[in-house]
């Protein structure tokens, strides 16, 4: 969903875009590639992948994955979607961690299943390749 000439929406709960546990995702395009900012929580994969593709075609070859926080519903895309676009993805140190690590203690994903605002299911695998 095109919100201005050079940014798109391309999962989000809001809109119906992706999954119902994914942030609002949002891809930039600029001359260096695409920018995808935040990843969504992996469980709408499926759509987040299907509409860059619809907006973009196969201009996908060149972008980078920014992740703005820590929080599952914005990180735990990352990891596949990294691997299946070939694109970096960049966080912040925290956020890195996690991401790499696996770790869902704290304020990560255990905290926020406890509270149910994730099923108990969604997992971190850890092993993800972050900058």
């Amino acid at each position: 969903m095109r919100v201005t000439p050079w940014l798109y929406s391309v999962g989000s709960r809001q809109f119906g875009l992706s999954s119902r546990y994914d942030c609002p995702i949002y891809a930039l395009r600029s001359a260096a590639g695409i920018l995808l900012i935040d990843s969504g929580s992996g469980l709408g994969h499926a759509a987040v992948m299907a509409n860059p593709r619809a907006e973009f075609g196969d201009d996908l070859s060149r972008g980078t994955i920014l992740l703005t926080h820590r929080h599952p519903d914005h990180v735990r895309g990352a990891p596949r979607l990294a691997e299946e676009l070939g694109w970096p993805v960049a966080a912040s140190e925290h956020t890195a961690h996690i991401l790499i690590t696996g770790d869902e203690t704290g304020r990560g994903l255990t905290d926020a299943q406890s509270k149910g605002a994730y099923p108990s299911e969604m997992r971190l695998d850890g092993g993800a390749n972050v900058r």
